[in-house]
């Protein structure tokens, strides 16, 4: 059930949309200016929505033996989602999609705003490739949203976007197997056997341009998520950071320990805002379990 919780001074004439490959934090989910398009799973013949977390143990199930596919929303769901929005009175909206080399979404989406305007002059629509993935997408969502509880305006939210995209967030996060990422064409066959061979773990994160590049390479997962802490701390001691996001795949223990000590961790480098959250299926069938990511949002 939506609420219509906006904060103090907030501007409920501005919404938000994403499409689930973005990880809108749960914390957003039930606001009334905020609207998820959820990607698609796919299982032999079985098609699932994103997002919905009871089909995740299905989802992990299928993994064991099989490769998932994905596919995108279709126009005339994003047109549903964006116009459910409108009829609610909201007239400027912001729309983010995850980084246009790694799904079409955001292409769908421009397609739908520019339709949406031409109907109704009156609705303003911007959107923003954020040229990230997950977390990495979501902290410009987390900081929209901070814009509009302040008050601040649509003009004001828009030209912060612009000129923070793609610079304040990244995401650097390590995946215990490549072969995820070596079925969906992500990474070369033979260096992704060989990486498997040797316990390559890779520490990943998205470029300038939106696609994926090595940060580093450790040998076996421990010394992986070191890697990724060292990368993303070596961030917040440098800048003002106050936003940062926190992702996982799986329920290992170790996985959850690891979540836990990034947590105290952050907390003492003095981050105001530490949210995180299980990524969304479509994410985490190119990835696999006990994946770990750390995304600063720089101020």
């Amino acid at each position: 059930m939506k609420t219509n919780k906006t904060g103090l001074g907030g501007n409920r004439m501005i919404g938000i949309i994403g499409d689930t490959g973005t990880d809108i934090p749960p914390m957003l989910y039930e606001r009334d200016y905020v609207e998820v398009v959820p990607l698609k799973v796919i299982l032999d013949d079985v098609v699932l929505k994103d997002g919905e977390r009871d089909e995740f143990p299905k989802i992990i199930k299928y993994m064991e033996t099989g490769f998932p596919k994905t596919t995108l929303p279709s126009f005339n769901e994003v047109k549903e989602k964006m116009l459910s929005l409108v009829d609610r009175g909201i007239k400027e909206i912001l729309a983010f999609n995850l980084s246009n080399k790694l799904s079409g979404t955001y292409n769908i989406f421009r397609l739908v705003a520019e339709e949406i305007m031409k109907e109704q002059p009156d609705i303003r629509i911007e959107l923003f490739d954020t040229l990230d993935v997950s977390i990495g997408c979501a902290n410009y969502i987390v900081k929209a949203n901070q814009m509009i509880e302040a008050g601040k305006g649509f003009d004001e939210i828009v030209s912060y976007m612009r000129e923070a995209i793609p610079s304040k967030s990244t995401v650097f996060f390590t995946i215990p197997t490549i072969k995820f990422l070596k079925a969906g064409g992500r990474i070369g066959r033979v260096s992704g056997t060989i990486a498997e061979i040797l316990n390559i773990k890779p520490v990943i994160r998205c470029d300038d341009d939106g696609v994926y590049i090595t940060a580093g390479k450790a040998r076996g997962l421990k010394k992986a998520y070191k890697m990724v802490k060292e990368n993303a701390y070596k961030i917040i001691r440098e800048n003002d950071v106050r936003i940062c996001g926190l992702a996982w795949t799986g329920n290992a223990p170790e996985t959850l320990q690891e979540i836990e000590r990034i947590k105290k961790d952050l907390k003492e480098l003095g981050v105001e805002m530490v949210y995180g959250h299980h990524i969304n299926a479509t994410l985490f069938v190119n990835t696999g379990l006990e994946l770990i990511g750390v995304a600063p949002f720089i101020e």
